[in-house]
């Protein structure tokens, strides 16, 4: 028969240091200045900085996310001049700390043993916040409260700072976030095309889009749209293209909102007009365009994840990958470099966590397979490269098709009738809604222009 436990005075139990191992949080964050590949490993056990007990290491914690961030490195130089630029250096314990974290472990091979302490100390402490508010709420209740509703709301609060707690919820809360969202109005943002808007509803706030076709079909420009769309209405969205690249791509979406075709002006090596020049500044200067901000070199899913818990904080919460098949790919444990099947499998998984666990809306573009684009019909979710690994993270996918991709090019016309049909059909475009987590499926008929690559209502018309 076990001892029974000893009776402690409640008084006593709260006159001592909440949990915690400032030992194990040193070595963590001298882990990671020491090996910035354990970063990624970290982030998936530290998910929010408040659960380091030292106010200087949430800092520290912070800045070393925020520099691997935005350059893909670190050292203690850069670190310094990332907390010296806030004005939080001699907050943190000045440099000689940072010098001290570095020399704290000889290796960062124990770093996700570090994390693992760090998260577990943090849930004790929450778990004693909430019995806290449990004993104070008893000692105060008045007559008639319901001892159980104290128990309950104690044990929900407990579940919450656990493993298991961390990755479910009750249909009751789960249900009242939604409905609280639908009254703000949190749940969609128009696209911009009437029909599609009323079938639909628009973009969804946060999940996963994947946008699919065959080279030149409008995918990419589709995605473009919807991003300046959601910056307008005040997201902030990171854009990883390195199949245009920030330029290409800010000319793209510029002519989108402006009408004013820049790709014409290049291939013709004219200027824009005085009046065009008027418009373009009008969006350079927008606070929409100060709301998309690009990468400027590749990387892989692990690193996308550790920028996107940085941008988060930054109120960017839109992340657009073009194309999915172009990430980065990383590196195996024996040092040799992944397959596309294995890079493409491990960036949608990562993805979803970034959609999942931080509630921003990753867009993505899928490139079709060579032999399903030869079939020239629309696209299906089977004909992306990679497309079981996309299909299973998406919650929405929308296959791109415009029949005019297909043809050849028929040079002159012996009728304007026959130059306006075929213009017509150049300018058909049908977007194939063929998965939806958010609603119906189906398809919308829409009208591309392709010199200033933008998207329209459909008109109908003869195309024939």
């Amino acid at each position: 028969m076990s001892k029974p436990r000893p009776t402690v005075e409640i008084g006593r139990l709260f006159d001592r240091l909440p949990p915690h191992s400032l030992e194990a949080e040193m070595s963590l964050l001298g882990s990671m200045i020491l090996d910035i590949n354990v970063i990624a490993d970290v982030r998936e056990i530290i998910t929010n900085p408040d659960q380091f007990y030292g106010e200087n290491h949430r800092a520290i914690y912070e800045a070393i996310v925020g520099v691997y961030a935005e350059t893909g490195t670190l050292d203690l130089v850069q670190l310094h001049a990332f907390l010296n630029s806030g004005g939080g250096i001699d907050k943190i314990g000045g440099g000689d700390y940072l010098v001290t974290l570095s020399e704290s472990v000889p290796s960062a091979v124990n770093a996700p043993h570090y994390a693992r302490i760090v998260r577990e100390k943090a849930q004790l402490r929450g778990i004693i916040q909430a019995a806290s508010k449990a004993v104070y709420e008893a000692y105060h209740a008045i007559d008639g409260t319901d001892p159980t509703t104290i128990g309950s709301e104690l044990a929900a609060h407990v579940v919450r700072f656990t493993n298991a707690g961390a990755a479910q919820t009750t249909m009751a809360d789960a249900l009242r976030e939604f409905t609280a969202k639908l009254g703000r109005g949190e749940t969609m943002t128009p696209t911009g095309l009437e029909r599609f808007d009323a079938e639909l509803g628009g973009i969804p706030n946060t999940g996963m889009v994947t946008f699919l076709g065959v080279p030149s079909s409008g995918k990419t420009s589709l995605a473009g749209q919807w991003v300046w769309q959601l910056a307008s209405n005040g997201r902030g969205v990171r854009v990883y293209s390195s199949e245009m690249g920030p330029e290409n791509a800010s000319a793209s979406i510029a002519s989108q909102v402006t009408g004013v075709s820049l790709h014409t002006h290049r291939r013709k090596g004219s200027e824009p007009t005085a009046e065009e020049w008027r418009e373009l500044m009008k969006v350079e200067t927008s606070s929409a365009a100060q709301r998309i901000h690009f990468s400027l070199r590749n990387m892989t899913a692990r690193e996308m994840l550790a920028q996107a818990a940085a941008d988060k904080r930054r109120g960017i919460d839109v992340v657009l990958v073009d194309y999915i098949q172009n990430i980065e790919r990383p590196q195996r444990e024996d040092g040799s470099i992944a397959s596309e099947v294995e890079t493409i499998s491990e960036g949608c998984r990562i993805l979803q966590r970034i959609s999942r666990e931080l509630g921003v809306l990753v867009l993505m573009v899928s490139q079709m397979t060579a032999s399903s684009a030869r079939e020239k019909r629309p696209p299906k979710m089977s004909d992306g490269v990679g497309a079981g690994a996309i299909q299973q993270a998406s919650d929405m996918m929308i296959g791109v098709y415009r029949p005019s991709v297909f043809d050849e090019h028929e040079g002159a016309y012996d009728t304007m009738n026959e130059g306006e049909r075929w213009a017509d059909r150049k300018a058909y475009t049908e977007l194939h809604v063929l998965k939806n987590k958010f609603g119906m499926c189906g398809m919308v008929r829409a009208t591309f222009a392709g010199h200033i690559t933008r998207f329209s209502d459909y008109q109908a018309r003869s195309f024939t």
